[in-house]
């Protein structure tokens, strides 16, 4: 089972003596870092907490939060400076594999805000065809009336699984994206499974926030787009969005504005797991699995 390691800000207090304490020895991540470990069914999520002692120490030696570099001008200084980081950089990173050494097969790190040091094994496997089936666990109830927005390569293989719910879609999507392959399997939709698909194709400079109303009835939109502004106000309430992309910004604009969708993607489900699985476990019992 893939392992995903999720980083967050832990609130862990802290006196400014034991702080001197700590930066006087090596790096010690268990004394500054919270783990818990959840199974979601398809993967295994690791959440670290680390504390702001930690992320102290981290920016001290120029780790940012925001993901960016310290500015570092050219010189002695500066070269001493790259090195001292260097150094400290190699020691987090050590000691936080060690922790992790345990755990089979990691998919990636997830972090929220903090330490862009990780870059390069940063989880990138929303659109993976795996995590999109998970995430239609969230929409089971409402998959007779299919929404997708944009495209991904494993749109097709989940089409196809879930056809047999499926009565109505609609597919919207920039015209650059619909190629050979996508109007192939809109004529075998039609032609095999008497599915009429509904294609909007996007102009070149036509937005998602040009579309509306996205959908008539309840229903659910499974979103590839990665747009952060998308037109939901004609969007049905009880609809399910799943958001692939996790975009932050799209949550806010849907959950702040009491839409009445309900909205889930991977970011969400990996801030409040438990909430998740609780929810997982009340649809499944409900019979909403596929």
């Amino acid at each position: 089972m893939e392992t995903i390691i999720y980083l967050y800000r832990w609130k862990h207090p802290i006196q400014q003596n034991e702080l001197n304490v700590q930066k006087e020895q090596a790096l010690h991540l268990q004394k500054l870092m919270v783990r818990e470990e959840f199974d979601m069914r398809d993967y295994k999520l690791v959440k670290l907490g680390m504390s702001e002692t930690l992320l102290q120490i981290c920016e001290e030696n120029g780790i940012r939060e925001s993901g960016r570099r310290t500015k570092e001008t050219g010189g002695f200084f500066a070269r001493r400076c790259r090195k001292k980081r260097r150094m400290q950089e190699k020691l987090l990173l050590e000691e936080l594999e060690e922790m992790l050494s345990a755990e089979s097969e990691i998919g990636g790190i997830v972090c929220e805000e903090i330490i862009a040091y990780f870059a390069g094994r940063e989880f990138n496997g929303y659109f993976q065809a795996d995590y999109v089936r998970h995430m239609l666990r969230y929409g089971t109830e409402l998959l007779s009336h299919l929404v997708i927005l944009g495209q991904t390569a494993c749109v097709p293989e989940l089409v196809y699984e879930s056809i047999r719910h499926v009565k109505s879609m609609k597919w919207i999507l920039p015209k650059r994206q619909f190629r050979v392959e996508q109007q192939e399997m809109v004529d075998i939709l039609y032609e095999e499974y008497g599915l009429a698909v509904e294609v909007k194709l996007l102009e070149e400079r036509e937005s998602y926030m040009q579309v509306y109303p996205i959908c008539l009835h309840p229903s659910l939109v499974l979103d590839f787009s990665e747009a952060d502004r998308i037109a939901t106000a004609d969007v049905p309430r009880g609809s399910i969005w799943l958001d692939m992309a996790a975009s932050e910004e799209k949550r806010r604009r849907i959950e702040d504005r009491n839409t009445g969708i309900r909205y889930f993607s991977l970011k969400k489900e990996w801030k409040q797991p438990q909430k998740a699985l609780n929810h997982l476990d009340t649809t499944s019992k409900n019979g909403y699995n596929t």
